[in-house]
């Protein structure tokens, strides 16, 4: 590891720094305490290397951003896969996960169902909702299963939206189930609406109509 120090004299500066040979990362303002904004072009290794070794939270994350245009290429969905199921900060493993939920690669199903089931409830419902686009009956039935043992209101939310993507009928019955709860901001019953109004389905007019009325909360 070498530290190089430079003094930035001017708000639109570039800085060069001769090296002995290509370096395996380049971290610049560990911490992101003095620049305001910077912009450096990264190779695709070394965005993989950053994601798997940068000590600071924010460069990891800001590797595996970067490598969501190249999810396809096995190295980077193998390095974005690892992050999202093993890396110990979970906005790290979240946004790793986001980056890989596009690829067309066979492995990403696979991948989700696993960050389904992660200790953070942010990591769980981004996988569930990136689940949506594989309208198959056993991503249905996992998420129906996930949501009723999970505690996360956030969770319950995207199992929702998600079900309606891959089932609309089903979606429907699994948000009127719902649509009662109280719940913080009515997050709940707003989603089971939102669920129901955007399947189109005729029995969603009775729900729209007792929750219009002025007895209900504005939120």
């Amino acid at each position: 590891v070498k530290t190089v120090s430079t003094f930035i004299e001017k708000q639109d500066q570039e800085v060069a720094i001769t090296l002995p040979g290509p370096p395996l990362m380049v971290v610049v303002d560990r911490g992101k305490n003095v620049l305001a904004t910077f912009h450096m072009e990264r190779s695709r290794d070394e965005n993989i290397c950053l994601l798997q070794h940068a000590r600071d939270i924010t460069d990891r994350i800001a590797a595996a951003r970067r490598l969501q245009p190249d999810n396809n290429d096995s190295v980077v969905f193998r390095s974005l896969g690892e992050a999202a199921l093993t890396d110990s900060f979970w906005a790290v493993r979240n946004e790793a996960l986001l980056s890989l939920s596009s690829s067309d690669r066979p492995g990403v199903k696979g991948i989700l169902f696993r960050a389904s089931r992660d200790a953070h409830s942010s990591v769980r419902a981004s996988a569930i909702a990136a689940l949506s686009r594989f309208v198959t009956v056993d991503v249905g039935d996992s998420i129906a299963l996930t949501a009723s043992r999970d505690s996360s209101l956030l969770v319950l939310c995207a199992s929702m939206r998600t079900l309606a993507a891959i089932d609309s009928a089903g979606g429907f019955g699994f948000a009127a189930r719902y649509v009662g709860m109280e719940s913080y901001r009515n997050m709940v019953r707003r989603t089971a609406l939102d669920v129901m109004t955007e399947s189109r389905d005729p029995r969603s007019i009775p729900f729209a109509l007792t929750y219009s009325t002025m007895a209900n909360p504005d939120d």
